[in-house]
């Protein structure tokens, strides 16, 4: 019988010193978390300062005085006809765009057109790029079909 009772003695240290190191390890776990969750509230904090001094700059500032309808529509109008006119001159190319995308256009290939023109090799397979773009299908800038 002594024996009996010391095998259950036993047994329950052992469930009692099981769920000690259980319990051991819940707690360094929660230690953990505890330590990342105040790093987070610190820089929270931090980047409340922060943006509490943004703010702070930013009502130093004065504000802008808002315009009357009136004056918004003028100004509107103002932009629109600049944009308008810009819109409606004429597009220059310069002459070295010009030439690169006739030479482009009889085959010459673009190291060399950069090279009597003084451009980059970069630069003249771009130009020769939008010119076949912007032309109807099968014509250079010529107006005539590739390769002819």
């Amino acid at each position: 019988m002594l024996l009996f009772m010391l095998a259950a003695l036993l047994g329950m240290n052992t469930v009692l010193a099981l769920g000690l190191v259980l319990l051991w390890r819940a707690q360094q776990r929660l230690k953990a978390e505890n330590r990342t969750l105040r790093q987070e509230v610190e820089q929270a904090r931090q980047r409340l300062g922060q943006l509490a001094e943004e703010v702070s700059d930013l009502e130093a500032c004065p504000v802008p005085q808002a315009r009357s309808t009136s004056e918004s529509v003028v100004a509107e109008r103002e932009i629109k006809n600049r944009l308008e006119m810009v819109q409606n001159q004429p597009k220059q190319m310069p002459d070295r765009y010009k030439a690169a995308v006739n030479m482009a256009g009889t085959g010459m290939d673009s190291e060399q057109i950069a090279e009597m023109l003084g451009l980059s090799a970069h630069e003249t397979q771009q130009l020769a790029s939008l010119a076949q773009i912007s032309q109807p299908m099968g014509q250079d800038a010529s107006g005539q079909g590739w390769g002819h």
